[in-house]
Parts: C-alpha cells; sequence; structure tokens
C-alpha cells in the first residue's frame, strides 16, 4: 500500500448490526473456564468504503476537527508538524470516544462506531489486509463466560448499574428515575451490606459445624450408653453398665451443656445472617424504586467512565509509548497470538493461576474464595496490564478487584502478569493495612528493597521481579536475587507438584524445598 492510498481518505462533506449484550459473568467458579474457540471467521468490516463516514457519521464538530487534524497529520512531512497533528488527533479521538459512548443505549449503533470504541478502528486505509483479517476475527460476544470485557461492555453495565464504576470520586449528577446522591447513598449501604452478609455467612457455618461436632459426640455417647449385652444368667435381662458405659454417661452431661450454648450461639448466626440477607433484598428494592433497575442508562456516568478508560490507556501506555489512538498496521501484530483478544487473555490467566496457584485466592475472617479480577481490555498500543483496584472497599471478602490490559500489546503475557503482580502487590497491601511494611509479601519485599537501598519505584521493582518469577523461575530459570526468590516462594507459591519439580532441577529450589518441610514440621511455616 502506497503513501497516497493512506493520504486518500474522504473529504468531510462526504460523510453523511447491533451485538449480542454482554451478559455479567458467572459467580465465584473452582477455575476459569476452559476457552475452545480462540477467534471465528474474518468479516469484511474493513472493507467497505462507507467504513470512515459511518464512525463520524452525525457526530458533529467533534467528528469535524478530528476529520481536519487527521488529515493534516498523514500529509504532514515535517516532524514538529507532524508531532502536533498527531497530539490534536489524539485529543480529538478521546473526545469522540466519549461521545460515541454516550450513544451505547441506541438500539441502531452502527458496527463501525462499535469497532471505533473498542479497538479504535477509524480509519480502513490505515489497516493491510492481514491486519484487517486479524481483527475481524475476534469475537465480538463473550464466549468464555468470565469477567473480561471490551472498553464498551464494561462502561454500558457501569451505566446499567450491573457493575460498580471506575469513576469513585466524581460529585453526584441528576439522572432520570432517582437523585443521584441518594442513588450512590443506597449503592454504599448495599456494599457494606453485601460485606457484612459474606461475614455473617462463615461465623453461621462455623457455628453449624461446632454444633454438628458436638451432635456426632452425643450420638456416639447415646449409643454407647444404650447399648445392651445378654446376659447368660437369664436369657430375659441385659448386663449392667460397664464401666465405658458409665463413663459415657457422664460424658454426656458435659456433651449437653455444650451443646445448649452451642445451639444458642447458632440461633444467634441464623438470626443474624437471615436478618442481614432480607436487609439486601430491601436494599435492592430501594435501588430499583430509585431508578437503578437498569432499565435507563446515565448519559453523564458514561462520559464520566469513559474518561477512565482513557485514563487507564495512558497509565498503559506510559510515558515515553505510544499514545497515538488510532488503529493503525505499524503499531501492532497481525498474528492473533499477539493481540490481548477475550479469549487469549483469559487462556493466559488460567496458566498463570496455574503457576502462581493463590494468584485469585482472598483469605477475609478465616474464610477462603477464588476471586478473580474484573479485566477490562482498552484500545492502546500498551506495554503493560495495570491494577485499579485489588477489590471493592466494603467488600473486601467476594468483590472482583479491577485490573485492564491493552488490546495491541507486543506480549500478551507479559502485559497480563504485570496487571496480575499489581493485583498481588495491592491486595496484599491492603489486607495487611497500616502493617504492610512489616508483615507478609509486601512487609517482606520492602524490607528487601530498604536493605539493599534500592531507588525507584517500590511497587514497579515488585512487578518486574513478578513477571521473572511466573515466566522464568517457575521453570527453573534463576532470574531473582536469593532473597527475592525466597519472599516469592514463601508468598507466591508454586503448586506442590511444580515445586518438587523445581527441587530436582537446581540446589536453590532443593533448598527452599527442605525450607517447607522444616517450617511444617515446626508449625512456623
Amino acid at each position: 500500500m502506497s503513501e497516497e492510498d493512506f493520504l486518500d481518505i474522504p473529504s468531510y462533506s462526504e460523510l453523511g448490526h447491533e451485538e449480542e449484550p454482554a451478559k455479567a459473568a458467572n459467580p465465584l467458579k473452582a477455575a476459569f473456564t476452559a476457552v475452545t474457540e480462540m477467534h471465528g471467521e474474518p468479516h469484511d468490516w474493513f472493507d467497505k468504503e462507507d467504513f470512515y463516514k459511518n464512525v463520524l457519521e452525525n457526530e458533529g464538530e467533534m467528528a469535524k476537527s478530528l476529520h481536519k487534524n487527521l488529515t493534516a497529520y498523514l500529509k504532514a512531512t515535517d516532524s514538529a508538524d507532524k508531532s502536533l497533528y498527531k497530539g490534536r488527533v489524539t485529543a480529538n479521538f478521546w473526545e469522540l470516544h466519549k461521545q460515541i459512548m454516550a450513544k451505547l443505549n441506541e438500539p441502531d449503533l452502527p458496527l463501525e462506531k462499535l469497532l471505533f470504541l473498542r479497538y479504535g478502528a477509524l480509519l480502513p486505509l490505515l489497516l493491510k489486509p492481514e491486519h484487517r483479517k486479524a481483527v475481524s476475527s475476534i469475537f465480538l460476544d463473550n464466549r468464555v463466560d468470565e469477567a473480561v470485557w471490551y472498553c464498551d461492555e464494561w462502561v454500558k453495565m457501569v451505566a446499567l448499574s450491573e457493575v460498580n464504576p471506575l469513576a469513585t470520586d466524581e460529585a453526584p449528577t441528576k439522572r432520570e428515575g432517582g437523585d443521584a446522591a441518594i442513588i450512590a447513598k443506597l449503592k454504599t449501604q448495599l456494599e457494606k451490606l453485601q460485606g457484612k452478609e459474606e461475614a455473617l455467612k462463615q461465623s453461621l457455618l462455623n457455628s453449624y459445624l461446632e454444633r454438628e461436632t458436638i451432635l456426632k459426640s452425643f450420638e456416639q455417647l447415646s449409643s454407647a450408653v444404650l447399648r445392651r449385652e445378654p446376659s447368660n444368667l437369664i436369657k430375659e435381662i441385659t448386663l449392667p453398665l460397664d464401666e465405658e458405659q458409665l463413663k459415657a454417661m457422664s460424658d454426656v452431661v458435659a456433651v449437653l451443656r455444650n451443646l445448649g450454648n452451642s445451639s444458642r450461639q447458632y440461633k444467634i448466626d441464623y438470626s443474624n445472617y437471615s436478618n442481614t440477607v432480607e436487609s439486601i433484598k430491601e436494599a435492592k428494592r430501594q435501588l430499583e424504586i430509585a431508578g437503578t433497575s437498569g432499565a435507563v442508562m446515565d448519559t453523564s456516568v458514561i462520559k464520566q467512565e469513559a474518561g477512565q478508560i482513557q485514563s487507564i490507556a495512558r497509565m498503559s501506555v506510559g510515558r515515553q509509548g505510544n499514545h497515538f489512538p488510532i488503529l493503525a498496521s505499524q503499531f501492532f501484530n497481525s498474528d492473533l497470538r499477539f493481540i490481548a483478544t477475550r479469549e487469549n487473555v483469559v487462556k493466559t490467566m488460567a496458566w498463570v493461576e496455574e503457576v502462581d496457584v493463590n494468584i485469585f485466592r482472598r483469605e477475609f475472617r478465616r474464610q477462603v474464595n477464588r476471586v478473580p479480577p474484573h479485566v477490562i481490555l482498552v484500545p492502546c498500543y500498551g506495554t503493560m496490564g495495570v491494577c485499579w483496584e485489588p477489590y471493592e472497599r466494603h467488600n473486601k471478602a467476594t468483590s472482583r478487584g479491577r485490573i485492564a490490559v491493552p488490546i495491541f500489546t507486543p506480549d500478551v503475557k507479559v502485559a497480563v502478569i504485570t496487571a496480575l503482580g499489581m493485583l498481588r502487590w495491592e491486595t496484599a497491601k491492603e489486607m495487611a493495612a497500616h502493617y504492610w511494611m512489616e508483615e507478609g509479601l509486601t512487609g517482606q519485599y520492602y524490607q528487601y528493597f530498604s536493605d539493599e537501598k534500592l531507588k525507584g519505584d517500590l511497587r514497579a521493582h515488585f512487578v518486574a521481579n513478578y513477571v521473572l518469577w511466573i515466566t522464568g523461575e517457575s521453570e527453573g530459570m534463576q532470574k531473582l536475587e536469593r532473597e527475592v526468590r525466597g519472599i516469592f516462594w514463601r508468598n507466591t507459591p508454586f503448586s506442590q507438584e511444580r515445586r518438587e519439580t523445581l527441587r530436582k532441577r537446581g540446589f536453590v529450589y532443593e533448598e527452599l524445598y527442605k525450607k517447607d518441610l522444616n517450617r511444617a514440621s515446626s508449625a512456623g511455616y
């Protein structure tokens, strides 16, 4: 394709499918859904002559400005001019991105506008045939039933109040169906109740198990007391109770006393949990009355959330990266294995979980849940994923964190692992609260960082080492400092099978494995 082809874009005067809606992912599961289909057959989306026109159509002054600056950028020969217009195109792109996001509730939103939102696709002339084929082969709908979302899907769910927004600090705004300040208060109350429910549920389960244990003891003792042995003296009578039975009678008294106490506590826990469940039902009903049942999408919320998508894109690209937002062949690989599609990301996360077996395990009040995060796929040329938050503040037990991964990235694995490394760090830090510099994963790593007098960003240093831990050390390639390897071995452990394999690969792993055994035997692990 010649340079003249790239400059042959239509004049503005010439500018004059609805996807299947995203479904909320299933509740917490034991493992990721196996990905059976990585992509579909390619479509002719980018071969249509009116693609560019259909993206910009009915978008007013913003579309005119973007068209003008994009034309100037593509025709510029001077590097200073090209840099100037590139900045203007970038600003125009994201403003138009927000503007079109606000139309997500329109039933006849053109497919071209959706592709613009999801991939940054605007001008097909910037795409070579192999790149058109690759992007058009990506499934539009969520076929893996996991919490991995393209940015348009995420924003739509936020607008329908199906998930909480990334944007949490904006001032309340009015919306159809209720006052946003009231809605925000009700949602906060609901989140607190849901967090309380998880804690009370565990208390109830503990009480139940304690009561069941006592009841089994009572049954065993009662069976011993009621045992009858025939007498050889007279066939109609049985032997006197033996010493074991007399002791069982004495023990029954103590067991019944414990059973009474346990039953009273179980009744209290049962009542507390039942009342909280009813309170949650009422809170949800109040939210529906306030107008957040999902029937109406809030345009102001959409624009706020779309602004956060732009912020995530900046973070993912980094200060020195390529911030040009429009999809173009020279900036990404046409091989689908190098594009962070939903399917590739789920497959990669499943692989990371096989390596770091506790990556999604979260312990709160003696209960352990597997809680994979929401993953937002962002249209940008980023090199790393990012963690927005480890979990929602009112529900530490089961709320999903939020991470983001750039769709067009040189290495999908590294992009996903960096996001998960940040998630690892932030979760451990938040769980440790003000003891994060002293205890657990973050405390041990902080002490290492301080003792070695290392410079730079602590979390970034940790994430870089976490990438090496997952990609290198898990295969027996010694990439880390001895102390760092020990910190990860203890706090982000591999599976037992992998550890046993590694101990045969080198002395350093054999030494760590033996320390595991020593700690386990001394109950100090």
